[in-house]
């Protein structure tokens, strides 16, 4: 199973049900299975002559990425013009190609509309090459809006992204594809009602014990330290949030790792000080922040200098402000994405659904990169069990519904729940159900209500909040996350 920078996990459906009712340490075995599989789609082919290009990039000056992204950008703009139906019925299409020919790709990608991820979820094969350049596989998820897309691409689109997330994430931090590590992240790989026991799963192919996300309590956490002990893994990796919960209980109750570890990575949420700060007194080490997402469109790592830096390789990444204005001070500004790796379904400024603050200070490091000042990523709150178990992260909950555009999570007590959904016409009764199921697949027999609506509400800022606790639980010392 990968990290926190790739996709994956069992398959959503049947291998999924199947996968349940199996014995953990079957369940094992067919991880491992998976990992195996995983690893050769990740791994295989050209990965380690991509990681070594990468690393060769590491200290291009300002010009020669300019000119690196510049040319990788007009060969995916002119490809995409042509051999990609949404893009060749773009109206501007021939003044895009004009400037292209004269060798002016960034004005030709200012004449490229804003793409949003509900017509990218409406018309997924829209957007993909008349003759893709291999066979493609797809990618399923919710982003931080809440809407489920398909995302399609090559092995070795998916390739050359993991060797980015090799050279710029893990070798930034000191530690490799190799090692033995530990990953807390959002598959329900033990079910809720299941508070026995052991709350994960290895995955022998990969090195990686696989722990879950959706049983760390006050109950629970030593047995967590002890699982991690015993494995003996050289760094962490995983959902921010989920990283630091266990730590954070884990220091409640006075716990600290016998043996630092090398490092742990973070991703998929913003990484609050007091995060980074509690993680690393637990772990003995150093803790690395890192941005991706399935969509393959930009990755950002951090430095030894503590810096977060954009990959131009990866992608061109734009700061806009309302309705494409560049961005002025300091504020948060949307982050609008065209992919350089996947060809066969490009996504050509693409709405991220994240805010971040842009920097201009160069970084002692040396890297020409662009920086990260600060990463505005989901809007969400913790869901507290009546037994003090912490969850989040119910981004899985509308995968592979056709009909849902977008769900939100809202805990009303320990043990109700409302799931505000917005559904493409009538909310079919099979994806009502669906939704109840997975809903208590993570948190056990609560009551849940679902109720459609027209649209999501927003925060001041625009952003989508995932997840709303009204309960004002706390158990377990425990607060929600403070909301917009």
């Amino acid at each position: 199973m990968p990290d926190a920078a790739g996709r994956g996990g069992p398959a959503v459906g049947l291998k999924e049900r199947v996968y349940a009712h199996t014995p953990p340490v079957l369940q094992s075995a067919l991880l491992s299975a998976y990992g195996l599989l995983w690893r050769q789609r990740r791994l295989g082919g050209a990965f380690h002559r991509y990681v070594a290009e990468y690393a060769a990039r590491d200290f291009l000056s300002a010009a020669e990425w300019q000119a690196y992204q510049g040319d990788r950008l007009a060969a995916l703009l002119r490809h995409a013009l042509q051999a990609v139906p949404a893009y060749r019925r773009l109206p501007m299409r021939a003044d895009a190609l004009h400037l292209l020919e004269g060798n002016r790709p960034f004005e030709a990608l200012r004449l490229f509309p804003l793409l949003d991820k509900e017509a990218l979820r409406r018309a997924p094969h829209d957007f993909v090459a008349s003759q893709p350049g291999g066979r493609l596989g797809a990618a399923l998820t919710s982003g931080t809006t809440g809407t489920p897309l398909r995302i399609m691409a090559s092995a070795d689109t998916h390739r050359r992204f993991m060797a980015a997330y090799e050279a710029r994430v893990r070798r930034w931090a000191g530690v490799g594809y190799g090692d033995r590590r530990v990953m807390i992240g959002g598959r329900l790989i033990v079910p809720a009602q299941d508070r026995r026991g052991p709350f994960w799963r290895t995955n022998w192919a990969e090195h990686q014990l696989y722990m879950s996300a959706f049983h760390i309590g006050p109950d629970t956490a030593l047995r967590y330290a002890a699982a991690i002990v015993r494995f003996a893994p050289r760094y962490l990796v995983g959902y921010a949030s989920a990283l630091w919960a266990l730590a954070d209980e884990l220091e409640r109750q006075g716990w600290r790792t016998p043996q630092p570890l090398a490092a742990v990575l973070t991703s998929s949420e913003p990484l609050r000080p007091d995060m980074r700060e509690t993680l690393s007194r637990v772990w003995g080490c150093r803790v690395y922040d890192g941005y991706s997402g399935v969509e393959s469109c930009c990755l950002a790592g951090e430095c030894g200098h503590g810096r977060l830096h954009l990959n131009p390789d990866v992608g061109v990444v734009e700061f806009l402000e309302n309705e494409g204005d560049p961005p002025q001070g300091t504020e948060p500004r949307e982050m609008v994405a065209t992919g350089l790796l996947n060809f066969d379904q490009p996504l050509i400024r693409y709405r991220t659904g994240d805010m971040a603050v842009p920097s201009a200070a160069p970084c002692g490091c040396g890297r020409s990169m662009p920086v990260i000042e600060e990463l505005v990523g989901r809007v969400e709150d913790d869901v507290i069990l009546r037994d003090g178990t912490r969850v989040r992260r119910f981004h899985s909950l509308p995968l592979g519904l056709a009909d849902v555009r977008s769900v939100q999570v809202v805990q009303e007590s320990p043990d109700e729940f409302v799931l505000n959904v917005v559904a493409d016409g009538a909310l079919s009764e099979p994806s009502r159900r669906a939704l109840v199921s997975r809903l208590q697949e993570r948190c056990g027999a609560v009551r849940v209500e679902v109720c459609t609506v027209p649209e999501q509400e927003r925060t001041r800022h625009g952003k989508f909040r995932a997840v709303v606790n009204r309960s004002g639980v706390a158990a377990g010392g425990w607060a929600h996350t403070p909301s917009e």
